[in-house]
């Protein structure tokens, strides 16, 4: 009776755990009772394996793939799940054993396990640890081999032990994607497989978000906020910020590894936060907010300030787009940044510009629709306690 190679599909201690983000638990799989799979017997080098049946399978491709990050393939695109009987099994009695192209048992033909992110079979994923052991009965002039390969099919390392009762092939080392395991005598068959935990095999860069623009006055504190960058991989953050100032400023960051630092706005002018972060792969992102600050007694910059802030603080309900409301505010930065250069007519046309997407409801009672002339602020009463603030500063600025 030759043998086979063992993947009893059950799983012992920690399972594989769903996905939440970039990363998945350890896994301990020994092939035994899995949903709709039958073990197929006798479990004979050179047995066809048989097909598919609406309530069972014998045959081991991707049913772990989604759930577990775990799939199987031989010269045919399965493995065959076989009833090897505990004599043979390491743990329980079932296992598998390579199939040719021809769909023929053939313990001789190799085996490839393949990582995937549980949840997401579109992810590669990697782990930096593989064990897997051979069966009970050896046949001392074989021997079994695994090689282990990245994501881009590179060779990383491999393995060859004698046949012996129980043997295990391990191979522990970085991005290893998939394996390969192949044996000179078509007798051996594997059991217990250990897949350390599995994590995205490429990294997504993380995306940086400094916040709105604000609009302060001069001695005012200004607080920065970059709590919104995130990372597609749920990888933890670091936070770098720099400052640059306007001419005759000494302003300082307080905190700038921080997500939240602070600083003094301590002269007229237009600052520029620039927000760096990165993840713990080294992939970074950046992004930059403008603070502009004026004097008190500045009443034209004081209304497009008010306007500035309430603009920023307005919810996603009451504007077009994120972008839009951003778009909005960058209009009215550059309007201040052209009166601290004495750019009046620059400084009106960016004011014009701002008022045209808040006018609908205060000249036709509702919010301008779709069109080149639509409102970004759709939301009568903000636009009702914006409009006046603009209207005002650009009365002020008539030539």
């Amino acid at each position: 009776m030759m043998r086979r190679t063992l993947w009893a599909l059950a799983l012992l201690g920690s399972a594989i755990l769903l996905a939440t983000g970039g990363h998945a638990a350890a896994a301990d799989i020994t092939f035994e009772n899995t949903a709709g799979m039958t073990p197929m017997s006798p479990f004979f080098d050179n047995t066809d394996v048989p097909l598919d049946t609406p309530f069972a399978s014998s045959r081991l491709g991707t049913q772990l793939q989604l759930s577990h990050g775990v799939s199987f393939s031989s010269d045919a695109d399965y493995v065959a799940l076989v009833n090897l009987g505990s004599g043979h099994a390491t743990s329980g009695g079932a296992g598998i054993g390579g199939v040719t192209a021809a769909n023929i048992l053939k313990y001789h033909s190799a085996v490839i396990i393949t990582f995937t992110m549980p949840g997401d079979p579109t992810i590669p994923a990697v782990t930096d640890s593989v064990s897997i052991r051979g069966d009970n009965f050896p046949n001392s002039s074989g021997s079994a081999t695994m090689e282990a390969f990245d994501v881009n099919g590179a060779l990383l390392a491999s393995v060859t032990v004698p046949d012996t009762a129980g043997f295990t092939l391990s191979i522990s080392t970085a991005n290893i994607h998939s394996v390969r395991i192949t044996q000179t005598l078509s007798d051996i068959a594997f059991d217990d497989l250990h897949v350390n935990a599995l994590s995205r095999a490429v990294n997504v860069a993380p995306i940086a978000d400094a916040g709105p623009d604000q609009g302060v006055f001069v001695g005012d504190v200004v607080s920065l906020d970059g709590s919104l960058s995130s990372d597609p991989d749920i990888d933890p953050l670091t936070f770098s910020w720099t400052l640059a100032r306007p001419d005759g400023s000494t302003a300082v960051l307080t905190g700038d590894t921080t997500a939240s630092p602070t600083f003094t706005a301590d002269v007229p002018g237009t600052y520029t936060a620039t927000l760096t972060v990165a993840d713990s792969f080294g992939a970074t992102a950046s992004d930059s907010v403008d603070v502009s600050a004026i004097t008190s007694t500045q009443s034209v910059d004081a209304l497009i300030l008010r306007a500035l802030n309430l603009i920023g603080a307005m919810p996603r309900e009451q504007v077009t787009t994120r972008g839009n409301q951003n778009a909005l505010q960058n209009f009215l930065t550059q309007t201040l940044d052209a009166l601290h250069r004495g750019d009046v007519e620059h400084a009106r046309d960016k004011l014009a510009k701002s008022i045209n997407r808040i006018d609908g409801c205060a000249l036709r009672g509702r919010p301008d629709g779709d069109g080149d002339q639509r409102d970004w602020v759709t939301d009568c009463a903000a636009q009702a306690a914006v409009y006046p603030l603009l209207t005002n500063a650009f009365g002020a600025l008539a030539p």
